[in-house]
């Protein structure tokens, strides 16, 4: 792992919804230069991800500040199968890095909904990852300073790598969400929040019912690339082509 720190809700079962998603073929990325946002202690995030990448490669999901790598990336259990969702998250003086105990299986399908509060210090971080809705247990493997706003005001963003140790995605994207809202109600996220990103039959839900983000990334490849949130325009490098299949398939 490398990780550089100073610093109305549709059913995807009915209502007819079937989510595109797009390919980024381990060249292509997408970013915005100074994200238009306020840093708070919370982030929150949800997306759809169907990775190809090789043994040993390391696919990045998203980044903030690439120079920091403040991020949320899988990272190859050693054998080449599976990806473990990775959080971290900074200011220039503190920071927290959580791992998953359970790992994301390659070339299938799967949500990834998280959420994360830094206002407290260390020890007493509050974080929670849902994978395929399945509550999926986090380990803090790094942990220091007091409580903290997380590092996005003016900050560049990249999806699809951190621009670091050329780390890209080769896989399918779907519906990514980003927001700086607090989702966590006594450390969890609660069934009807998650209901807002996946089904109860465990397939993805119309982003016009998704709570209001920075980012917000849908559609098939003609679309993908504009951000339906408030966090600004971003440009794509390379080019993004239509997957070959969906999360609602």
């Amino acid at each position: 792992m490398s990780l550089l720190l100073p610093s109305v809700i549709a059913s995807g079962a009915g209502g007819g919804y079937h989510a595109d998603a797009v390919h980024f073929d381990g060249s292509t990325y997408l970013s915005n230069a100074s994200l238009t946002a306020t840093n708070t202690n919370f982030v929150a995030f949800s997306y759809w991800i169907k990775i190809a990448n090789s043994a040993g490669d390391f696919p990045v999901a998203w980044a903030t500040a690439p120079a920091l790598d403040n991020n949320v990336y899988g990272q190859d259990d050693g054998g080449g199968n599976n990806w473990g969702v990775v959080a971290g998250f900074a200011n220039t003086s503190a920071y927290v890095v959580e791992t998953t105990a359970f790992p994301v299986v390659k070339a299938t399908w799967v949500n990834v909904l998280g959420a994360f509060d830094t206002t407290n210090a260390s020890g007493s971080r509050t974080g929670k990852i849902y994978i395929n809705d399945v509550d999926t247990p986090l380990t803090i493997d790094v942990d220091s300073g007091a409580g903290f706003l997380i590092a996005l005001s003016a900050l560049q963003m990249v999806i699809g790598t951190d621009l670091i140790a050329g780390d890209y995605i080769i896989g399918d994207f779907s519906n990514f969400w980003l927001g700086n809202q607090n989702l966590l109600v006594a450390g969890d996220i609660p069934l009807a929040t998650r209901r807002k990103f996946i089904s109860a039959t465990g397939k993805p839900v119309n982003p016009s019912g998704f709570p209001a983000g920075l980012v917000l990334m849908s559609g098939n490849a003609a679309a993908f690339g504009t951000n339906q949130g408030s966090g600004g325009a971003f440009t794509t490098t390379g080019t993004l082509t239509n997957a070959s299949s969906s999360p609602s398939d």
